[in-house]
C-alpha cells in the first residue's frame, strides 16, 4: 500500500524535510517502493538532467500527471539524496555530506547526474574527512564506492590512506578482495602492511606525546615526556615571553599564548575559529603512505 513518507524520527523532521505533503511549489510526487514525496519539479531539474526530463519533458506522461515512479531504489537512499540537494526550509542549506552518506551520494550522484553533489562529496574529503572521525565500516563503503563511481586517482589514494591503518582482520571481514579493483587492492595491502611497520618504530619512540588539561579549562600541547610544551613567545595577556620563569604555552582552544602566571588567572573562552585557524589547530587522524603508482 503507498504511503506518504512520515517515518521520520522528531529530530530528522525537525532539521530536514520529510517531503511527505504536497505543498504550492512542491506538488510533484515521486513514488518509490510504496512511498510518496512531493518535490519541486523546477528545482529537482536544475540539480539534474534526468530529474529535468523525468519531470518536465512534454513527451513524458509523467509531466502531465506530476507523478513518476522511480524504480529499483529504497526510499531511505532517495530521501537521503532529497534532502541532500533540496534545502529543508527556504533559510535552511542542504543536509551535508558525512562519512555515514558519501555511498549513497556518491552512487546516487552518478545515476541522477547531479554535478554539484559529487563535487560536494569530494570537497568533503578535501576539507573535513582529514579530521571526521568516523565508523571503519563506512569509511570502507565510501572507499568501495569511490573505486565504483571511478573518483579521481587522490580521492581513491586518499581513502586508501585511512582504511589502510584499519587492522588486517577489519579489511578481510569485508573482503575487499572481491569487490575493489585489482589495484586498488594491491595499494591498500601493501599500505597496510607498511603502515603497521612504521607504527611499531613510531610507538617505540614516542607513546606519551598528547594534550594536557589546564587551569581554567586551557588546552596544551604535552611533549613525548608528557610535560606540557613550552615556547619562547610572547603572551598575549602580559606580553613576556617567559612569566615567573616558565615560557608560555599555546591554548589548543581559544588559541591564546598564556605564560603561567597568566594562565591561572584566564578562563578559556573556547572562541570559535576561521577554516584556516582550525586546520592548524585540529590534528588529523593517523593515515599511511600510499604508493600512487599502483593506482595507475
Amino acid at each position: 500500500m503507498e504511503q506518504s513518507n512520515q517515518e521520520c524520527s522528531p529530530t530528522d523532521q525537525a532539521e530536514y524535510n520529510s517531503f511527505g505533503s504536497r505543498s504550492e511549489f512542491c506538488d510533484f510526487k515521486l513514488k518509490v517502493a510504496g512511498t510518496s514525496f512531493f518535490v519541486n519539479p523546477w528545482y529537482l531539474a536544475e540539480k539534474s538532467p534526468v530529474f529535468a526530463t523525468l519531470c518536465l519533458n512534454h513527451y513524458f506522461k509523467e509531466k502531465a500527471e506530476k507523478t513518476a515512479t522511480i524504480q529499483e531504489e529504497n526510499s531511505e537512499d532517495i530521501l537521503e539524496l532529497l534532502r541532500c540537494i533540496c534545502p529543508s526550509s527556504p533559510y535552511l542549506t542542504p543536509k551535508p555530506v558525512t562519512a555515514e552518506n558519501f555511498g549513497i551520494l556518491i552512487r546516487l550522484a552518478d545515476k541522477f547526474d547531479v554535478i554539484h553533489l559529487r563535487a560536494a562529496c569530494e570537497k568533503y574529503l578535501n576539507e573535513e574527512f582529514d579530521y571526521i572521525e568516523a565508523e571503519p565500516t563506512y569509511i570502507i563503503q565510501m572507499l568501495i564506492a569511490a573505486d565504483q563511481f571511478r573518483l579521481n586517482k587522490d580521492v581513491v589514494a586518499k581513502l586508501i590512506t585511512r582504511v589502510a591503518t584499519f587492522d588486517i582482520d577489519t579489511l578481510k571481514m569485508h573482503e575487499l578482495h572481491k569487490i575493489l579493483s585489482n589495484y586498488v587492492v594491491a595499494a591498500l595491502f601493501t599500505a597496510n602492511a607498511n603502515y603497521k611497520v612504521e607504527s611499531k618504530e613510531a610507538s617505540s619512540v614516542n607513546n606519551n606525546q598528547g594534550e594536557a588539561v589546564g587551569s581554567n579549562s586551557h588546552l596544551f600541547l604535552t611533549t613525548d615526556t608528557g610535560e606540557q610544551a613550552k615556547f619562547n613567545i610572547n603572551c598575549t595577556i602580559c606580553q613576556n615571553s617567559n612569566g615567573l620563569g616558565t615560557y608560555s604555552g599555546v591554548c589548543m582552544k581559544c588559541c591564546k599564548v598564556l605564560c603561567s602566571s597568566c594562565e591561572s588567572g584566564d578562563k578559556c573562552s573556547k572562541l570559535v575559529m576561521t577554516p584556516a585557524q582550525l586546520a592548524s589547530f585540529r590534528t588529523k587522524l593517523p593515515v599511511a603512505e600510499v604508493d600512487l603508482s599502483m593506482l595507475e
